[in-house]
């Protein structure tokens, strides 16, 4: 066999087995498309628009928008340098609201200290959140009020927050949406 014709064979076969080993492994080559691989998985995929990729600690988290009324939100890690894939410890994925009187969700990742939500609600233009937190030595919740985000055309918002620490739960409360001149359109508790 020729030098030509083996270094042929061994490029394709180098190209198949990292073919196999991407597709066997669930790696992938950006963040987004981690998601939406994960998406299709959940069988809810995949998202129409990507509202965020948020990154801390060389992880990212992606946000996109699923429909008007409902966001996906998938954690992703490196890999070998330059692959993403899934991280561990569970995928909050997609996130709808509730009932038909609801028109706006919101959620907290503690991972990455990022208030954030989905309002179909057009007219919003600003929203207002308290974060709610308790760990195992409080008897009750804390708050701490008075986040406030701007609403982008999609509705989305968000809001770096770091966490209190490490061992605690933490929950959104008491949305509040506003129009362009700052009148409250809409008040939710969650």
């Amino acid at each position: 066999m020729s030098r030509k014709r083996k270094t042929i064979i061994t490029i394709i076969i180098v190209i198949v087995l990292g073919f196999l080993f991407m597709k066997l492994g669930s790696y992938h080559f950006t963040p987004s498309s981690v998601a939406t691989a994960n998406e299709y998985g959940l069988h809810y995929g995949p998202s129409e628009k990507v509202l965020l990729e948020y990154g801390k600690d060389g992880d990212v988290l992606v946000i996109g928008k699923v429909n008007e009324r409902a966001i996906s939100v998938i954690p992703v890690k490196r890999s070998f340098g330059i692959l993403w894939r899934l991280m561990g410890g569970g995928v909050t994925g997609m996130m709808p609201m509730r009932y038909d009187e609801d028109h706006v969700i919101a959620g907290y990742d503690r991972k990455f200290g990022l208030i954030y939500g989905i309002t179909d609600i057009k007219e919003a233009k600003k929203a207002e959140c308290s974060l709610e937190y308790k760990n195992n030595d409080m008897e009750d919740f804390e708050v701490i009020e008075g986040f406030e985000m701007e609403v982008n055309e999609d509705g989305f918002f968000y809001l770096p927050k770091e966490k209190v620490d490490d061992e605690s739960w933490y929950y959104v409360v008491d949305m509040k949406l506003y129009d362009e001149n700052g009148n409250m359109i809409y008040e939710q508790e969650f």
